[in-house]
């Protein structure tokens, strides 16, 4: 008899919003520290590992919240005049396995009005099997979403403070970055296996 092993559950989410930044601006800023813009803490021992930790976080209602430490390794960035991709991964700190990886790339290119389109894509990888499953689709989507939300806002954010500090306006405050998110199955939930 056959038994079915259940393939890891992939799903495809991407989280954007438009910063009214110039993309040249905020490609200067991404390229000449992104662990600074990803992480509230960076250490010159962090730059040189391209590896930063951080927290994500999610309102529960009712003035819960969740938050979970995690640890973001950032690959070598790919530049042109048109866009900057910078390859994420991220996993919790402790705790690992009740938590989803997360697989992508962080991308800024630029929008309309000379902004810029701050964007988060790639997959998260559903933890605990059937368990991680069932989950999923009771609360765990919602918190990867809203987390991924979060990461967005929070980078915005970074990313307009350090251009406010390179142009120097004594009247700046921080925008508001309404985020946009999507998401989708990656790959299929079961395979059979052989034999």
């Amino acid at each position: 008899m056959a038994i079915a092993t259940l393939a890891p559950v992939k799903r495809a989410i991407e989280a954007s919003t438009t910063m009214s930044a110039p993309f040249e601006q905020v490609r200067e800023v991404l390229a000449d520290d992104p662990g600074a813009m990803v992480a509230e803490i960076v250490t010159p021992e962090d730059r040189a590992a391209r590896r930063f930790r951080s927290s994500l976080g999610v309102e529960l209602g009712g003035g819960g919240a969740v938050r979970q430490a995690v640890e973001i390794t950032i690959g070598s960035p790919h530049v042109t005049d048109a866009i900057l991709s910078l390859p994420l991964h991220w996993r919790a700190t402790g705790r690992d396995r009740l938590f989803p990886v997360f697989e992508g790339h962080l991308t800024a290119s630029p929008a309309d009005g000379g902004s810029t389109l701050l964007m988060v894509a790639g997959t998260y990888t559903v933890p605990l099997g059937p368990v991680g499953r069932f989950g999923d689709g009771l609360i765990g989507r919602r918190l990867a979403r809203q987390s991924l939300t979060s990461f967005v806002e929070d980078v915005a954010r970074r990313i307009d403070a350090e251009v406010h500090r390179r142009t120097t306006s004594v009247d700046w405050r921080p925008a508001h970055h309404p985020v946009s998110l999507r998401e989708s199955a990656a790959e299929p939930a079961a395979e059979p296996s052989p034999g």
